[in-house]
């Protein structure tokens, strides 16, 4: 996601309206503060790696909550999101890890 939303920012300009497959329209300000938000995200979740949390723990721990307004990502698709950030950090989940995303997948934050 973050490449994704690097490129596209390479190649809209300040008159580019942008629509997305969900959420309001937007534009590049909207789409810079929504790369710096996905960037700090990035860095929660990596820093609570570091400290040697599990992905339960990483979810648990809410490392969106600053970020994220209320009602702007369901809960499902947040912790989605975390799960995938965690999982890129690491190069390989234990299966207590994995089935603990499953779990978590569908608890609300």
């Amino acid at each position: 996601m973050i490449r994704a939303t690097e490129r596209n920012l390479t190649i809209v300009t300040d008159k580019t309206i942008i629509i997305p497959g969900h959420g309001p329209v937007g534009n590049k300000a909207g789409l810079t503060e929504f790369h710096d938000m996905l960037l700090a995200i990035r860095k929660n979740v990596a820093e609570l790696k570091k400290q040697g949390k599990s992905l339960s723990e990483t979810i648990a721990a809410k490392p969106t909550a600053a970020m994220t307004p209320v009602g702007s990502i369901p809960h499902d698709a947040s912790n989605i999101y975390r799960a995938r950030l965690f999982r890129s950090l690491v190069p390989k989940l234990t299966q207590k890890e994995q089935n603990g995303c499953q779990t978590n997948q569908r608890k609300e934050l």
